[in-house]
């Protein structure tokens, strides 16, 4: 599984869309909320973009994190498996003579 394929995964699930969106929202409300003269001075603004802010990095966070584990599950390390494999197709779909001395066989390869 390449690492562009788990990004694009990743990218499509559901919670890590909801939490930048809903930071987005918050974000959003908090820039309206500032834009009414009479409430700009509360904290609310503030509270909402701030919050809406930290919620879309820990959705990035979330988003890196999930990328890194799944890039750490698709090299399992089978080289040496695919190697021995390789040998076994040669030795039963490639050999064209055998040969048995007292210390050794010897395959031949066509």
């Amino acid at each position: 599984m390449s690492t562009f394929h788990v990004r694009s995964l990743s990218k499509m699930s559901i919670e890590t869309n909801l939490l930048k969106n809903m930071g987005k929202a918050g974000n959003a409300a908090g820039k309206f909320i500032n834009s009414i003269p009479i409430i700009e001075k509360g904290p609310v603004d503030e509270l909402l973009q701030g919050n809406g802010n930290k919620l879309q990095r820990n959705a990035e966070r979330i988003e890196t994190n999930v990328i890194s584990n799944f890039g750490k599950l698709s090299n399992p390390n089978t080289a040496i498996f695919i190697d021995r494999l390789s040998d076994l197709n040669t030795i039963y779909n490639h050999t064209s003579k055998i040969q048995i001395g007292k210390d050794k066989i010897q395959l031949f390869v066509a």
